[in-house]
């Protein structure tokens, strides 16, 4: 679970639900949660001109959008802050979770014509810190039931199998754990096959998400391409949660590098751990 996290709002549904999941996540106790609203000043002559809104609408609008999240979260957690920003989304969000020292930040992504929204897509490449998609359309349902964590042995991707164990063992949650392994098939049998290094990979996955302290835990390898294994996985096993480091080893697996296209492609919240 995380201890600080960060919620962009932008008046979205996918936003709100993006709050959702940033409150599932928040671990208990001493964790905060913020929630914060990006928007950037017209040029002087435009707001003029009345071709846009003015800063003072922009305000007004994060507040009431601010205050929405807020209610919706309903009593199920407490807001530390509400915090209006002035600037580029993107820019401004990371800044602002950089200096409160978050180590998780929620955003929903807008895509257009399943691609990852601008400000998300920025987010999710430019942040040091782990980072939460949400797509439009996802429901807050009943919670987080089942989480696939996509595994290529890099040092983020344990990194990601620590996360997602800990997350699996707070919420009660199954976990899977998918090696995606580009080609088809099953490749036949040989000495110093791919076979025994993926077997001693999710042995070291299964080891260190149940180290985290979660107990229904399964794995396997899949072949194809990793980001396409993984969302068909999700869909399969009807998860409600994609973990993934959020960068992988170079090699034929590249699994983390992957990080972004899963993100923009996917149908469900995916968290990228850093």
């Amino acid at each position: 679970m995380f201890d600080h996290v960060i919620v962009a709002i932008d008046g979205s549904p996918a936003s709100f639900q993006a709050a959702q999941i940033g409150a599932r996540l928040k671990a208990k106790g001493r964790a905060v949660l913020d929630l914060v609203c990006s928007y950037e000043a017209p040029p002087e002559l435009t707001a003029r001109l009345g071709l846009t809104s003015s800063s003072e609408e922009e305000q007004e609008r994060c507040g009431d959008d601010l205050d929405s999240a807020r209610a919706a979260l309903g009593s199920q957690v407490t807001v530390r802050e509400r915090a209006i920003l002035r600037g580029t989304p993107a820019h401004s969000i990371l800044r602002f979770a950089e200096e409160a020292g978050a180590d998780l930040v929620c955003v929903g992504s807008g895509r257009h014509q399943l691609r990852l929204g601008s400000v998300s897509a920025a987010v999710t490449r430019r942040a040091s810190t782990s980072v939460v998609v949400v797509p439009a359309g996802v429901s807050s349902g009943p919670g987080i039931r089942h989480i696939l964590l996509g595994y290529d042995g890099s040092e983020p991707a344990r990194v990601a199998a620590s996360r997602a164990g800990a997350i699996a063992a707070a919420l009660g949650a199954k976990l899977n754990i998918v090696i995606a392994r580009p080609g088809e098939g099953t490749p036949p049998a040989e000495e110093g096959s791919t076979d025994d290094e993926d077997e001693a990979m999710l042995a070291d996955a299964r080891r260190l998400a149940q180290q985290a302290g979660a107990e229904t835990v399964e794995s396997s390898t899949t072949y194809g391409e990793p980001p396409q294994v993984l969302l068909d996985q999700a869909e399969a096993l009807q998860v409600d949660l994609i973990v993934v480091g959020a960068s992988g080893r170079s090699g034929k697996r590249r699994l983390g590098s992957t990080s972004h296209r899963l993100a923009a492609r996917s149908d469900r919240p995916v968290l990228v751990v850093r």
